[in-house]
């Protein structure tokens, strides 16, 4: 099976490839969308989130960027945590304008339990820590 998310809007979507072995020597390759998640804001961007454990194709962890500078973890389908955009600017009670682009940072020892994130905004980088616990 093949997955892919598909933003949409509020909407993340999922791409599912199945094969019908009907003929064996002819199988037929199906897709099909399926509504996945639904974030509380206009999604921008999704990204894996790598975990330690080995989990299954249905319930692994992501994290999408709303175009407003909003943040969700996602396990599978369920939303974990939410980190508004005024949560970004309260720290610094700096007005941060408005956000660029996210990506996550990789530790160099490898753990995966506690991550972290880094929105782009237009002159700073906003750090954020990402918890992945075994109950997530």
């Amino acid at each position: 099976m093949l997955y892919l998310n598909l933003l949409c809007g509020r909407v993340i979507y999922r791409l599912v490839s199945y094969r019908d072995a009907i003929l064996k020597e002819m199988p037929d390759f199906r897709f099909a969308l399926e509504k996945w998640a639904q974030a509380s804001f206009s999604v921008a961007k999704i990204l894996p989130v790598k975990t330690h454990a080995s989990t299954s194709k249905s319930d692994f962890a992501w994290i999408c960027f709303g175009v407003d500078g909003e943040v969700a973890l996602f396990c599978g389908q369920k939303r974990v945590k939410l980190w508004s955009a005024a949560s970004f600017s309260s720290a610094r009670k700096v007005e941060l304008g408005f956000p660029v682009d996210m990506t996550l940072l990789n530790d160099r020892d490898g753990n995966t339990r506690q991550q972290s994130g880094a929105i782009v905004f237009p002159e700073r980088i906003h750090i954020f820590s990402i918890e992945l616990t075994d109950k997530q």
